[in-house]
């Protein structure tokens, strides 16, 4: 008789994790609207920039979680989205430049393509791989290599200069398509807002309305089905050129702009700091002395562009809760790096510098209590694939090297203590960073090249670089084993690649 307790007891939990099921698979599963924006950096309002006009960014911020510490894997476009859909470390997936695909293992799977397996209707709208849809990734091994040969005459030239050399690279034909952009901005007159066909120059700005308007299309046949579904959309503006309709511009009169505080006419740092700090500003004012006129101008025309783009957000989000779908779809929004406007007289991306590795990052999760909340901690974009699959109850797939947020979107403040790292190329090695919340930590070539230090806390800006003070050691040990032993630890795939070259080189001499 004494055992009876035991067997209710045992049966009782049974039947309960009988229930848990039975209700998991009656919930219909959450939809996710991701959103991906080409250059956004933290120059919006809800990151406290009190000059742009983000009316649609800043109301998401108050639905969900903004991250206040979020930064890419690297701050290049290809590079930062191979590594946030695929969840692994550019070390890891080798994409460290613009041309090279993803390496294909057999068993990584993007995100994109998990959500299509796990019975979601997948679409996607807009730049959210780097190239073209259907990526690379989930084409199969054999699009993967046709991809990887189209683009081999590209990355050779990548190997002989590298896309963010520490010198200016010749006029090579990838380098003058960069040139085409250099000090591109204006306003497009309203009356000139017409289609692609009929107005070439506006491209880039007609895109995205036109992609706004298929992911509404997109949402309103959803709202028909039965099935989950992911929409990606992804936003060109404010990327370059920067040209947006007329009535954008006349929000931000150039005069009233401010220059950041450490703006100079060319790349600028002090002497201390290694030069493979700086790069050269190939997307805007390539070898050119920007004025401070120029510049407002410039900032202006980013504003513009950034404005323009959410209001198509704005059309979208509409749309959602127009269709009542608010309740039951996640939402994550994202730049995929950050851009400099002057600072440290940069433009455009591909330091590690905060203003170039930092991102705005919003997630909304109808179901959770903590909506308008923002997390201090340090958190990275290849945390967003883990968390994306714990927030829809989906199996965790193998090898995903970064960690889910969900704690975070329960208790914004909870202590998490991950630091978050960042790579970036030069020449045929790489630079590595690694943040805390309070420290930023920069070895080039492994210390071989020189190192930075910054106090995020005391010096935001990264103006005062202690790398070389000796009261700081301990900190800096502290720092260079993270790296040391961390995720980014691997070889530059540049480096290895002509290692490989030089040996077959040798091979076919000794023959």
């Amino acid at each position: 008789m004494s055992s009876i307790p035991a067997i209710l007891t045992t049966l009782g939990a049974a039947l309960s994790a009988l229930s848990m099921q039975v209700y998991a698979a009656a919930t219909p599963k959450p939809n996710v609207l991701f959103i991906a924006v080409d250059d956004l950096n933290t120059r919006v309002g809800c990151y406290g920039d009190p000059m742009v006009k983000t009316p649609n960014l800043d109301g998401l911020a108050r639905r969900g979680v903004r991250f206040e510490r979020a930064y890419c894997q690297f701050p290049l476009c290809g590079p930062s989205r191979a590594s946030l859909l695929l969840g692994r470390y550019p070390t890891t997936t080798k994409t460290i430049d613009f041309a090279r695909p993803a390496l294909l293992e057999r068993d990584w799977v993007t995100l994109t393509e998990y959500f299509r397996l796990s019975g979601y209707q997948v679409d996607l709208r807009g730049k959210i791989y780097h190239h073209s849809e259907p990526a690379p990734w989930s084409a199969g091994e054999e699009a993967v290599h046709r991809e990887q040969e189209a683009h081999r005459k590209m990355t050779s030239d990548s190997l002989s200069w590298g896309p963010f050399r520490s010198l200016a690279p010749p006029p090579t034909g990838t380098v003058k398509r960069f040139l085409t952009w250099a000090g591109k901005f204006g306003a497009v007159p309203d009356s000139e807002m017409v289609g692609a066909e009929a107005n070439a120059k506006a491209y880039e700005w007609t895109a995205d309305v036109k992609n706004a308007s298929q992911a509404i299309e997109l949402m309103q046949q959803n709202a028909k089905s039965n099935q989950p579904f992911f929409l990606a959309l992804g936003f060109y503006k404010p990327h370059v050129p920067f040209v947006a309709p007329k009535r954008f511009f006349d929000l931000y009169p150039p005069e009233k702009i401010p220059l950041p505080e450490d703006f100079a006419p060319t790349p600028t740092a002090a002497d201390n700091v290694p030069r493979y700090a700086l790069r050269y500003n190939l997307s805007n004012f390539f070898q050119e002395h920007v004025t401070p006129e120029r510049a407002r101008e410039a900032i202006a025309a980013y504003y513009a562009c950034t404005t323009f783009m959410d209001e198509q957000l704005g059309r979208v989000l509409d749309e959602l809760d127009r269709l009542g779908l608010r309740e039951n779809t996640i939402i994550v929004l994202f730049g995929d790096h950050g851009f400099h406007l002057g600072e440290k007289g940069m433009w455009s991306k591909g330091t590690l510098f905060d203003v170039s590795a930092r991102a705005p990052l919003i997630i909304v999760d109808p179901r959770k209590e903590t909506a308008g909340q923002t997390s201090p901690r340090t958190v990275e974009f290849v945390d967003i694939y883990p968390t994306l699959v714990e927030l829809c109850g989906l199996s965790k797939p193998p090898g995903l090297e970064g960690t889910s947020l969900v704690p975070l979107l329960d208790n914004p403040q909870v202590a998490c203590g991950r630091p978050a790292y960042t790579v970036v190329a030069r020449e045929d090695w790489l630079g590595r960073s690694v943040r805390t919340e309070r420290w930023s930590y920069i070895e080039w070539d492994y210390g071989h090249r020189g190192a930075e230090l910054y106090d995020l806390h005391a010096d935001p800006g990264e103006s005062n670089n202690l790398a070389q003070e000796p009261r700081y050691a301990t900190d800096i040990a502290v720092l260079h084993r993270l790296l040391r032993d961390g995720p980014i630890s691997g070889e530059s795939p540049f480096r290895t690649a002509i290692r490989n070259l030089d040996g077959e080189r040798d091979a076919v001499s000794r023959e």
